[in-house]
Protein backbone atom coordinates (compact mmCIF):
# COMPACT_ATOMS: atom_id res chain seq x y z
CA UNK A 1 0.00 0.00 0.00
CA UNK A 2 1.41 3.16 -0.73
CA UNK A 3 0.53 6.63 0.12
CA UNK A 4 1.06 9.95 -0.50
CA UNK A 5 3.39 12.04 1.50
CA UNK A 6 1.78 14.29 4.35
CA UNK A 7 -1.90 12.47 3.01
CA UNK A 8 -3.92 10.22 5.54
CA UNK A 9 -3.40 6.71 4.75
CA UNK A 10 -7.05 5.18 3.40
CA UNK A 11 -7.55 1.75 2.35
CA UNK A 12 -6.95 0.22 -1.38
CA UNK A 13 -8.87 -2.23 -3.10
CA UNK A 14 -7.86 -3.29 -6.62
CA UNK A 15 -5.24 -0.24 -6.60
CA UNK A 16 -7.92 1.74 -6.07
CA UNK A 17 -8.42 3.91 -2.86
CA UNK A 18 -11.23 3.58 -0.90
CA UNK A 19 -12.66 6.56 1.62
CA UNK A 20 -14.04 5.74 4.90
CA UNK A 21 -17.22 7.09 4.27
CA UNK A 22 -17.51 4.71 1.61
CA UNK A 23 -19.86 2.63 3.16
CA UNK A 24 -22.96 5.01 3.36
CA UNK A 25 -21.77 6.08 0.12
CA UNK A 26 -22.22 2.41 -0.64
CA UNK A 27 -25.26 2.24 0.84
CA UNK A 28 -27.17 4.83 -0.76
CA UNK A 29 -26.07 3.27 -4.01
CA UNK A 30 -27.17 0.72 -3.34
CA UNK A 31 -30.55 1.89 -2.75
CA UNK A 32 -30.48 3.58 -5.76
CA UNK A 33 -29.54 0.44 -7.70
CA UNK A 34 -32.42 -1.06 -5.63
CA UNK A 35 -35.11 1.71 -6.67
CA UNK A 36 -33.91 1.65 -10.27
CA UNK A 37 -34.34 -2.01 -10.50
CA UNK A 38 -37.49 -1.89 -9.01
CA UNK A 39 -38.81 0.72 -11.39
CA UNK A 40 -37.30 -1.08 -14.15
CA UNK A 41 -39.55 -4.07 -13.29
CA UNK A 42 -42.50 -1.93 -12.90
CA UNK A 43 -41.98 -0.34 -16.17
CA UNK A 44 -41.55 -3.94 -18.21
CA UNK A 45 -44.93 -5.09 -16.58
CA UNK A 46 -46.59 -2.45 -17.78
CA UNK A 47 -45.29 -2.49 -21.25
CA UNK A 48 -45.71 -6.28 -21.16
CA UNK A 49 -49.55 -5.64 -19.84
CA UNK A 50 -49.76 -3.39 -22.17
CA UNK A 51 -48.63 -5.96 -25.30
CA UNK A 52 -50.99 -8.08 -24.02
CA UNK A 53 -54.23 -5.80 -24.10
CA UNK A 54 -52.87 -4.88 -27.54
CA UNK A 55 -52.97 -8.01 -28.62
CA UNK A 56 -55.96 -8.32 -27.34
CA UNK A 57 -57.82 -5.40 -29.34
CA UNK A 58 -56.12 -6.75 -32.19
CA UNK A 59 -57.87 -10.46 -31.58
CA UNK A 60 -61.04 -8.58 -30.64
CA UNK A 61 -61.33 -6.34 -34.19
CA UNK A 62 -60.42 -9.59 -36.41
CA UNK A 63 -63.20 -11.34 -35.02
CA UNK A 64 -65.54 -8.46 -35.14
CA UNK A 65 -64.57 -8.14 -39.10
CA UNK A 66 -64.77 -11.74 -39.43
CA UNK A 67 -68.03 -11.42 -38.08
CA UNK A 68 -69.06 -9.08 -40.49
CA UNK A 69 -67.85 -10.61 -43.18
CA UNK A 70 -70.05 -13.35 -42.46
CA UNK A 71 -73.31 -11.49 -41.94
CA UNK A 72 -72.43 -9.85 -45.29
CA UNK A 73 -71.93 -13.15 -46.96
CA UNK A 74 -75.02 -14.82 -45.61
CA UNK A 75 -77.03 -11.60 -46.48
CA UNK A 76 -75.80 -11.34 -49.95
CA UNK A 77 -76.61 -15.45 -50.06
CA UNK A 78 -80.50 -14.14 -48.72
CA UNK A 79 -80.48 -11.69 -51.24
CA UNK A 80 -79.49 -14.07 -54.50
CA UNK A 81 -82.40 -16.58 -53.14
CA UNK A 82 -84.65 -13.79 -53.38
CA UNK A 83 -83.67 -12.61 -56.76
CA UNK A 84 -84.13 -16.13 -57.98
CA UNK A 85 -87.71 -16.65 -56.48
CA UNK A 86 -88.34 -12.90 -57.71
CA UNK A 87 -87.41 -14.18 -61.38
CA UNK A 88 -89.30 -17.51 -60.87
CA UNK A 89 -92.31 -15.51 -59.46
CA UNK A 90 -92.03 -13.36 -62.30
CA UNK A 91 -91.32 -16.17 -64.88
CA UNK A 92 -94.53 -17.73 -63.41
CA UNK A 93 -96.77 -14.48 -64.17
CA UNK A 94 -95.17 -14.57 -67.46
CA UNK A 95 -96.67 -18.54 -68.31
CA UNK A 96 -99.79 -17.37 -66.63
CA UNK A 97 -100.42 -14.54 -68.47
CA UNK A 98 -98.99 -15.99 -71.98
CA UNK A 99 -101.71 -19.35 -70.81
CA UNK A 100 -104.88 -17.22 -70.13
CA UNK A 101 -104.00 -14.71 -73.65
CA UNK A 102 -104.16 -17.89 -75.50
CA UNK A 103 -106.92 -19.58 -73.88
CA UNK A 104 -104.76 -22.21 -72.70
CA UNK A 105 -104.87 -22.18 -68.93
CA UNK A 106 -104.35 -25.42 -67.58
CA UNK A 107 -104.34 -26.29 -63.88
CA UNK A 108 -101.33 -27.96 -62.71
CA UNK A 109 -102.56 -27.70 -58.76
CA UNK A 110 -101.74 -30.87 -56.59
CA UNK A 111 -105.48 -30.90 -55.86
CA UNK A 112 -106.88 -30.98 -58.96
CA UNK A 113 -104.09 -33.34 -60.02
CA UNK A 114 -105.48 -36.22 -57.61
CA UNK A 115 -109.19 -34.85 -58.35
CA UNK A 116 -108.02 -36.05 -62.21
CA UNK A 117 -106.91 -39.13 -60.58
CA UNK A 118 -110.01 -39.64 -58.73
CA UNK A 119 -112.33 -39.63 -61.93
CA UNK A 120 -110.57 -41.40 -63.91
CA UNK A 121 -110.55 -44.52 -61.85
CA UNK A 122 -114.57 -44.70 -61.27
Amino acid sequence: MSSIPGSPSLPTVDNVQMDVDSDSDAEQAARELAQAQKWVRVINEAWVRHREEEKRLEEEVRQVAEREVEEEKRQVAVREVEAREAEELLEMECQYQLQVSTGVLRNSTSTDLLHRKIWRRR
